[in-house]
């Protein structure tokens, strides 16, 4: 047995698909059979979850038959597929616990099947069932499930074939309508005679869909990282700058990336890193099942040559070029990665120099301030220093030039005083009026103060709502 990843705890599951149970997915089926003249027949459709019994017993209506209207066996039917997506959630069987259980009976999947469908992070394991006596291979278990992602996918296939019969009978899981669709018309395109006893074709067209889809994903992270590219008028690989096609693209982008863009930009190529390692762990997952099926494929093959039988050639080189494919992916992928972290130094990069271009303006606009300042502040001082020489000197010379003082001496009352005994009003007048000018100059202030924090505060709560929505 090989395997690949861990298991969601069933518990869980239990409690997830009895919630899901009445959002049960569409089941879809396929019915694949060749009649006496060797002719294929497809038969395909959907099927109602009460009618799950009577398909699998090809009963009344669900019966298969040959153009002369015979019924055919259930062992004469080659290939018998079930399909239905999951649910609400990629870890609950979307069919339900008792259809699955129908289903896992009659088509005799490995009892490991339930546990690969719930795994979230991949498996793959094959089963030989030998004959007690002979110790021959009488059948093949394939279990695959393929890593959880919302935009790859959750596929999941579990078979069993019957190498004395050649039939096949698999459970397709967590595959939409569209992809059973593609399924169908690739069933309808290939040539059945010779693949429909091969076990591996269900199991090679999910590893070829799987990486059509990875590639696809992929791609899309291609066209960000390039759109990267565009706005930090980068030359990206293949376009040297010297071409006229980037000095275009040059032209049109000859403007400078604000803080905003270069945040937006670090975010998006943060992204493409997150995005890129799903895509490399799961390419690297998807050549691994390649390998795992090709070995299991030639195994196959050693055991059917036995029997004079052998597998279809070309699925056999499609599983190997499948392989093949997901190596390159997984490569490609690399470089990408390299790309990636290649841009987000170069942002960075960019931010310091822009920093350092601003602080440098900053710099030299504060010398400037400065040397202002310091000019204003030789004449402040100045002038300054003129008020200390004159302000006591201006003091003395109007106090004592009020009318409350005479000078001019009286020979008549030689005794007569100079200063007023009224000179007690002026400093009754100007101390309370210093002391309520001083009042009003501290009120003032304190109003100024506050008016001040308040729009300070405003400052600082609209660039905190500005960052929030960069």
């Amino acid at each position: 047995m090989s395997s690949y990843g861990s298991y969601t705890p069933s518990g869980d599951r239990a409690e997830y698909s009895e919630k899901d149970e009445e959002a049960r997915p569409p089941l879809n089926f396929i019915d694949v059979w060749t009649d006496e003249a060797g002719v294929p027949h497809i038969r395909s459709g959907e099927l109602p979850y009460d009618q799950v019994e009577a398909w699998l017993d090809l009963k009344v209506d669900w019966a298969a038959r040959t153009k002369n209207g015979s019924e055919i066996s259930n062992n004469d039917v080659s290939l018998r597929l079930v399909s239905c997506n999951f649910a609400r959630h990629p870890f609950a069987l979307g069919c339900g616990t008792d259809t699955f259980e129908l289903l896992h009976k009659s088509f005799r999947l490995h009892a490991t099947s339930e546990e690969s469908i719930l795994n979230n992070n991949g498996a793959f394991s094959r089963y030989l069932t030998k004959a007690p006596i002979s110790r021959e291979v009488e059948s093949l278990a394939l279990v695959i499930k393929v890593p959880n992602s919302v935009n790859i996918g959750f596929d999941a296939v579990t078979l069993s074939h019957d190498l004395r019969h050649r039939t096949t009978r698999a459970f397709v899981h967590g595959s939409p309508d569209s992809d059973f669709a593609e399924l169908l018309v690739h069933l309808q395109t290939i040539d059945l005679v010779s693949a429909l006893d091969d076990p591996f074709l269900i199991p090679g067209y999910i590893l070829r869909s799987h990486r059509g889809r990875t590639e696809a994903h992929r791609s899309n992270i291609d066209d960000l990282v390039f759109a990267t590219e565009h706005d930090l008028d980068y030359a990206p690989p293949g376009i040297m700058a010297n071409t006229r096609s980037f000095k275009l693209r040059k032209e049109l982008t000859n403007t400078r990336l604000s803080k905003k863009d270069f945040e937006r930009t670090v975010r998006g190529l943060h992204s493409c890193a997150t995005a890129l390692s799903v895509v490399s762990y799961v390419g690297n997952f998807g050549k691994d099942l390649g390998r795992f099926l090709q070995v299991t494929a030639e195994e196959m093959q050693n055991h059917l040559a036995r029997t004079n039988g052998s597998l279809n050639p070309d699925i056999m080189h499609a599983l190997e070029f499948q392989t093949n494919l997901y190596t390159t992916l997984v490569l490609q992928t690399s470089v990408l990665k390299d790309r990636v972290q290649s841009h987000i130094n170069l942002t960075f990069s960019l931010i310091a120099q822009e920093e350092n271009r601003i602080s440098r303006s900053i710099s030299e606009e504060s010398a400037l301030i400065a040397v202002a300042a310091k000019r204003d502040s030789a004449a402040m001082k100045t002038i300054a220093l003129i008020t200390i020489i004159f302000l006591p000197p201006t003091f003395v010379a109007t106090f004592f030039s009020m009318t409350m003082f005479d000078w001019t001496p009286n020979p008549e009352q030689p005794d007569s005083r100079i200063a007023s005994v009224y000179l007690w009003v002026y400093w009754v007048v100007a101390i309370p009026l210093t002391i309520t000018v001083l009042i009003i100059w501290r009120v003032w202030w304190t109003m100024e103060e506050k008016k001040y924090n308040e729009e300070l505060n405003n400052t600082k709560a609209k660039r905190q709502i500005v960052r929030r929505t960069d």
